[in-house]
């Protein structure tokens, strides 16, 4: 009912931008009502100010990313690199980042540091998202 009310109301004056934003709002909003209505039956302990200064650290430099546009490669990849630092510095300032987040980051630093060449630094970087085997749950069809 949200989203046919709100395509009467937005594609009219704003065309395929205006199905696009109904279309995002009537998500969001059955977003906030699944999660209120499951919160009556597992309570889950969201950080909500952490994840609004994440939030908002991201819309800045996401929109500095959109606007800006420079023609020269190397350039435009300095300033995405300058982006990424200026993220995380962001979330520095904005208090986002937990201890245990900002030693995570410190030793993904080392480690892609002590890394040589590119392939083994891709080896390094794919080598942080598998799970240890001592972390791996064991079951009947599981083996490590």
């Amino acid at each position: 009912v949200l989203s046919v009310g709100l395509n009467l109301l937005l594609i009219p004056p704003f065309g395929m931008m205006g199905a696009g934003v109904s279309l995002f709002i009537a998500y969001f909003v059955t977003m906030i009502a699944s999660w209120r209505v499951a919160e009556r039956f597992h309570p889950i302990p969201f950080e909500i100010g952490r994840m609004t200064r994440i939030g908002l650290v991201f819309g800045v430099v996401g929109g500095v990313l959109s606007v800006v546009q420079i023609d020269h490669a190397a350039g435009d990849l300095a300033f995405r690199v300058l982006m990424v630092v200026l993220f995380l510095a962001g979330l520095l300032a904005a208090g986002a980042l937990e201890e245990r987040d900002v030693l995570a980051l410190r030793r993904l630093y080392g480690g892609l540091r002590r890394e040589k060449g590119l392939r083994a630094k891709m080896r390094f970087g794919a080598d942080l998202f598998r799970p240890d085997p001592a972390e791996r749950a064991v079951g009947p069809d599981r083996r490590t």
